[in-house]
């Protein structure tokens, strides 16, 4: 065990470097273990967490002159400096970005222009999700029995120890989860698995998940085909309906995809029918998208649905016309492309959604005579109710993001605004009672 955990600690250190940083970020002030000082900078941490243990293991593929463990720190290092030194230019949306980015890449790193090898990769990712999944039950199991501990002295000995508790379970889930999650990581990238380990995995890959994931298909292809018949507009949560039936469903054909012959009738069928079970959702999934961007005005999530449909339709056609070993591997290398690329102004989720919702607004308040000339005026008819609403979550997303520069020209004394409330005063739209957002997230 401790030969393993120093080989870990040598292997992976800026990664369990930043996972440290992590730790005392989360910590904050010392009396509340959950102040965060910068959400941003431990945001950033995660981020790395990720693209360290890529870098790594990309370098260990490599094996090259030039991409060796020196270059491997270098480019590791001004990476992570740069997202730091840049950490304040960032918003939530880019964030989750660069996080979602960097788990891809570092599930695709070992396979990045190698000879690709499909059971090989099937493999390595298989192991490390169950490392990652054990690695979580051990931690589990420390923190409750740390808990039974404490409790056990606050009852019997009157000893407070509530913050302890808080600031062992912050270190168990942001180091030793992570920690523990890396020394399961092989370095042999080219090994396949036996037949045990296949067989363990085909138990719910050939049976169970398939199966499942077929009827939820039928049931999400049938609405379609109800929708194309009555010729309505699919429900709003619809969108997230397809997001978990394409992810479900990508992670049930990998985990079905081990490279042998399947005699399962169930994953038979899905190997078979996947691609084409997937194309009436995300069709659907694309015109609910398309209908509430054109009518609400698009958002940061809604930027999210179409940057994964695109992924998804990818994969789909990738399964239609090309090989289908390297669909997984394709999916994510889109997904880690595309993350990075949301994050780059003018083209980035929070710029689009900023200069979606001024278009909305503008719109509004034109039609109802209240912006004339690029100018406010106050002496305009009072606003229908729901109008009147719109106008509102659309001051308060702008508040949100920080984002009132996009409309102060509106205004003659533009400069002099602070607040949503300020700014409904000076166009003179009550500021009514509406849940923030209520029109942005239609159901």
């Amino acid at each position: 065990m401790m030969s393993k955990l120093q080989d870990t600690l040598v292997r992976f250190p800026l990664a369990l470097v930043a996972c440290a940083a992590f730790t005392v970020f989360t910590f904050g002030d010392g009396d509340d273990p959950f102040w965060v000082v910068s959400r941003r900078v431990t945001a950033i941490l995660v981020a790395c967490v990720f693209f360290f243990v890529g870098l790594r293991l990309f370098t260990e593929s490599r094996q090259t002159a030039f991409m060796n463990r020196t270059m491997e720190w270098i480019v590791g290092l001004v990476v992570a400096a740069g997202l730091l030194f840049y950490a304040d230019a960032f918003d939530f949306s880019a964030l989750s970005a660069f996080i979602v980015a960097f788990i891809a890449f570092a599930m695709i790193a070992p396979f990045i222009g190698a000879k690709f090898d499909h059971k090989a990769m099937w493999f390595f990712l298989c192991r490390v999700g169950l490392g990652f999944v054990f690695s979580g039950f051990v931690v589990l199991v420390l923190i409750a029995g740390i808990g039974l501990i404490i409790l056990s002295l606050d009852y019997l000995f009157d000893v407070k120890n509530v913050h302890s508790f808080w600031r062992i379970m912050v270190v168990s889930c942001s180091l030793i989860w992570p920690m523990l999650t890396m020394m399961q990581i092989p370095k042999d990238f080219s090994a396949h698995a036996d037949a045990t380990f296949v067989a363990r995995l085909r138990s719910v890959g050939d049976y169970l998940l398939p199966s499942l994931w077929i009827v939820l298909a039928a049931i999400i292809n049938a609405y379609a085909l109800n929708i194309a018949v009555v010729q309505s507009l699919p429900r709003g949560k619809v969108s997230v309906l397809v997001l978990l039936l394409g992810g479900s469903g990508f992670l049930t054909y990998f985990l079905g995809d081990s490279g042998e012959e399947s005699s399962a009738l169930p994953n038979r069928i899905l190997r078979k029918v996947f691609g084409f079970l997937m194309i009436a959702p995300l069709m659907l999934m694309g015109v609910g998208i398309a209908e509430r961007i054109e009518g609400y005005g698009l958002t940061e999530w809604r930027y999210l649905n179409v940057l994964v449909l695109v992924a998804m339709s990818i994969g789909v056609i990738y399964f239609l016309v090309r090989r289908k070993d390297k669909m997984i591997r394709v999916v994510l290398a889109t997904v880690c492309i595309l993350s990075l690329l949301s994050t780059i102004p003018p083209v980035s989720a929070l710029e689009l959604s900023v200069a979606s919702q001024r278009e909305q607004l503008k719109s509004i308040l034109e039609s109802n005579e209240v912006l004339v000339g690029k100018r406010i005026r106050v002496d305009h008819p009072p606003l229908p109710p729901k109008e009147n609403g719109r106008v509102i979550d659309g001051l308060l997303f702008l508040q949100s993001r920080n984002r009132f520069s996009a409309i102060r020209d509106w205004f003659e004394k533009g400069d002099n605004l602070v607040t949503a409330v300020d700014f409904a005063k000076a166009m003179n739209v009550p500021f009514v009672g509406w849940h923030p957002f209520t029109d942005l997230h239609p159901k």
